[in-house]
């Protein structure tokens, strides 16, 4: 291989690392990491645990999952979440 390729290809790769450093990855506009939910009032920050509740209802509704006196609250990006990592959840 040329050196020049080889050069040119390794500063691609370090051109970027350097913008992911500055503006990391996302997952439909926002980062994974801030995605949450409201379990009865309580912001619940571990995406998974969200899911996981989420698909212990028959049904979810208009950015809620109501059963009772249990109630899980969600956005559209964490349900969105929860389906593309194969999460059961009833609409």
């Amino acid at each position: 291989m040329d050196k020049r390729l080889v050069n040119l290809a390794l500063f691609g790769i370090v051109l970027l690392l350097v913008v992911n450093l500055f503006y990391p990855l996302e997952y439909t506009g926002r980062v994974v990491e801030d995605l949450s939910c409201d379990i009865n009032g309580n912001e619940v920050d571990n995406i998974n645990l969200c899911c996981h509740e989420m698909q212990r209802f028959s049904k979810c509704g208009e950015n809620s999952c109501v059963d009772g006196n249990y109630i899980v609250d969600y956005d559209e990006d964490v349900l969105d979440f929860c389906e593309d990592n194969n999460y059961d959840i009833r609409r």
